[in-house]
């Protein structure tokens, strides 16, 4: 999408990424006719790609047998693709932003630690996440390829173990998709980028120094988990936990093994879940609940992202944290706890015309939520065109031991001094000193 293939100078290219755990999601997550709203009209050439996703996109065995990254290596080529035609386009190839959410923006994340994507994009826009959680096992450490293995092809996890994956590779070859995509859809936590040899050849935090210093302007969603809880809820029904036993039913998305999360549970309660919630309080202890896991398996490895970028020098980055209620979208309530849950930003951000024309007909949508739309379309095209998302928002400073943040609440935008600094206490420092840094410093080897 284009505001012209003739213009007098080429304009900014802003490159969306869509989330969706690395299993859902399409080039659909951005409409045409949003896109057109918020971006092109403020003059930025826009480009929305598919990848491979789920088992197609990040499906691997460890070996050339089934290479992981698929996906991420798809999106290369996308952004390949953008540095050489988009001038066709009205595009400038040096003024490129990536922007996404979610396993979007973990995407985008992975590009900016990988030599294959360097100088492809020249700022980045990060919404809610980050590939440092795929590292740090913050929503689950699972490797979903031996399971799939097992329930589509029968291949045990002493086939896997004993490495002849022929026999796999005609099963994989042969399976019809449907079962395939009728398997992934109740991937509740989807798929994760790995090391491997070509896109992300080591580990986090040997690849962070050789980062390149660009323009990021990054955030998050108040109550981010409280999205997944709702989901979780539909999920399990009647099986679904009392909220003051739900820590102990999650802990084991967040760590890497029964020894963590037997150390690490009391702890987290004593942060998060004080003795002052009475045990029949369900809106406290699933507010509780979402604090710990928002901390943990959002927040945390941005704030670690932010920091490693920091220590090269760059502090050409913005912060933001939306406090505002999910309502555009027809989330339902907690409680008496209305949440600004995960993606609870996205109709603000692209202009969606099918959320806010059900919006408007359920009466749902006020003056303000069009003011705000408004300015997180011009904001974010600002950040594209100079870097800059609005005159008044402050980027971090070598000075201050805080992160300076924007807050866009629905009593308006203010900067704070502080972004959730007892989550990053808590996450990046404390728990560190009792199960050591979750990213693991071991290299994964690549069986060839």
């Amino acid at each position: 999408m284009t505001p012209s293939i003739t213009p007098f100078r080429l304009f900014p290219v802003m490159v969306f990424i869509h989330g969706g755990s690395l299993s859902s999601g399409s080039a659909r997550n951005l409409s045409y006719e949003g896109a057109i709203r918020n971006f092109v009209r403020h003059g930025v050439v826009v480009v929305t790609i598919q990848y491979r996703i789920g088992l197609l996109g990040f499906f691997n065995t460890g070996t050339d047998d089934f290479p992981g990254n698929l996906g991420m290596l798809d999106q290369v080529e996308a952004l390949r693709w953008a540095q050489s035609e988009i001038v066709h386009f009205g595009g400038d190839p040096n003024r490129v932003t990536l922007f996404g959410y979610s396993a979007g923006a973990a995407s985008i994340s992975a590009h900016t630690y990988s030599s294959m994507s360097r100088g492809l994009f020249h700022s980045v826009i990060l919404q809610s996440g980050s590939v440092l959680t795929c590292f740090d096992g913050a929503l689950g450490s699972t490797d979903l390829s031996p399971i799939y293995a097992q329930k589509l092809c029968n291949f045990t996890s002493v086939d896997w173990k004993a490495g002849n994956f022929s026999r796999l590779h005609t099963c994989l070859d042969t399976i019809d998709l449907s079962i395939v995509n009728q398997m992934e859809k109740p991937n509740f936590l989807g798929w994760k980028i790995i090391q491997d040899p070509f896109f992300f050849p080591s580990t986090p935090q040997k690849l962070a120094p050789f980062r390149s210093n660009i323009p990021v302007l990054i955030g998050s969603m108040q109550d981010e988990f409280a999205y997944f809880l709702f989901s979780l809820k539909q999920l399990y029904g009647s099986q679904f936990p009392s909220s003051n036993r739900l820590l102990p039913f999650l802990a084991p998305l967040l760590f890497q093994n029964a020894t963590q999360v037997d150390t690490l549970l009391p702890l987290i309660t004593s942060k998060y879940a004080p003795t002052a919630i009475s045990e029949n309080a369900d809106t406290a202890w699933l507010k509780a609940n979402s604090d710990a896991i928002t901390g943990g398996a959002f927040v945390a490895p941005m704030q670690k992202d932010i920091r490693e970028w920091m220590q090269n020098g760059n502090f050409h980055i913005f912060i933001y944290e939306m406090t505002v209620s999910s309502h555009l979208q027809g989330f339902h309530s907690l409680g008496i706890w209305n949440p600004a849950v995960h993606t609870g930003e996205m109709p603000y951000v692209t202009g969606d015309s099918r959320v806010w024309e059900e919006s408007i007909r359920d009466n749902r949508s006020t003056p303000f939520d069009f003011a705000l739309m408004e300015w997180m379309g011009q904001a974010w095209t600002n950040f594209a065109i100079s870097g800059i998302p609005d005159a008044a928002w402050s980027p971090v400073s070598p000075l201050s031991a805080y992160l300076p943040y924007l807050e866009i609440s629905s009593t308006g935008l203010r900067m704070r001094p502080d972004y959730r600094s007892d989550d990053d206490w808590f996450w990046n420092v404390q728990i560190p000193k009792v199960v050591g840094d979750l990213p693991a410093e071991k290299m994964f080897i690549f069986h060839r």
